[in-house]
């Protein structure tokens, strides 16, 4: 199918609708037959259109001639032909072509309606006369070998074309494939990426709860220091009767020497507690004032 890639639209209606076409000349000599078809369908319809005379009539003249010549020029170049009919065939299309816009130069005016003009009309009819020996002198003329081996060549040129756009189809495939793998790789790596810096965000956050936690726990630490400091007070309070018979408290330190005592005695031992827990409580809070 190299054939409807590079000649276009054209070749792949031919390919799909008609066939498998051995050369290019093959597929061009179908449309440019189906187009004379159209020219003179049209060429005929202007002409009953249109004023004797008139420019109108002058384009239906020159549709109907285009006809002929691309009626032929299309059947010719489908036959197996040497290069050199296909070279005729390009020759006799640009004189018939260049006759008809010599027609529509001169016409209504410099045109004869009964005889016409016999320049424009001989390089027209040589036009046709060069189609009709690429088509049908040319190929007499030629050596049968000569045409298979054109032929041959042709095929062999169409081979390569397939090669060359099937070699071009898989270079694509394979780019294609490589920049799926590019873009694999890059998603993987940007994956990758995001988790180290997820797990090293994770690290960092642990590192900081446990710097946290270290600082709890000395803060922790320091409390139970200074709670065993308290407790372990080198002396002690003693609740006692005194000679009036008044409860009375008093802190003595373990070598005997009393640092504080009531100062009065308590009717109850249980006011005697009372002031001892007041002191307890009021003491290691309790500022000191120079007097």
């Amino acid at each position: 199918m190299a054939q409807s890639t590079r000649g276009g639209p054209l070749a792949s209606i031919y390919e799909h609708r008609i066939g498998d076409a051995t050369n290019a000349n093959e597929v061009m000599g179908y449309w440019m037959f189906l187009v004379g078809v159209v020219l003179g369908f049209l060429g005929l319809v202007t002409y009953y259109m249109t004023e004797p005379a008139s420019m109108g009539r002058g384009v239906g003249y020159a549709l109907a001639a285009m006809a002929p010549a691309l009626l032929m020029s299309g059947a010719v170049l489908r036959f197996p032909l040497r290069r050199m009919a296909t070279f005729l065939v390009a020759v006799g299309l640009l004189v018939t072509f260049a006759a008809i816009a010599w027609f529509l130069s001169i016409f209504p005016t410099g045109w004869s309606l009964t005889t016409g003009d016999s320049t424009v009309i001989m390089a027209y009819v040589g036009g046709l006369a060069i189609i009709g020996v690429a088509g049908s002198i040319v190929p007499l003329a030629t050596d049968p070998r000569d045409a298979a081996v054109d032929a041959a060549n042709e095929r062999t040129d169409a081979a390569n074309q397939r090669a060359d756009s099937a070699e071009h189809r898989a270079d694509s495939a394979e780019e294609s494939e490589r920049a799926a793998a590019a873009a694999s790789d890059t998603a993987r790596k940007n994956a990758a990426d995001k988790s180290r810096d997820s797990q090293r965000a994770g690290a960092a956050r642990e590192e900081d709860l446990e710097d946290e936690i270290e600082e709890l726990t000395a803060e922790i630490e320091g409390m139970e220091e200074d709670d065993a400091d308290v407790k372990s007070s080198k002396a002690k309070f003693e609740l006692y009767t005194g000679k009036d018979d008044e409860w009375r408290w008093r802190l003595v330190h373990h070598n005997g020497n009393i640092i504080a005592d009531s100062g009065e005695g308590y009717s109850s031992k249980a006011n005697a507690k009372k002031g001892l827990g007041s002191v307890k409580l009021n003491a290691l809070g309790a500022e000191t004032d120079e007097l």
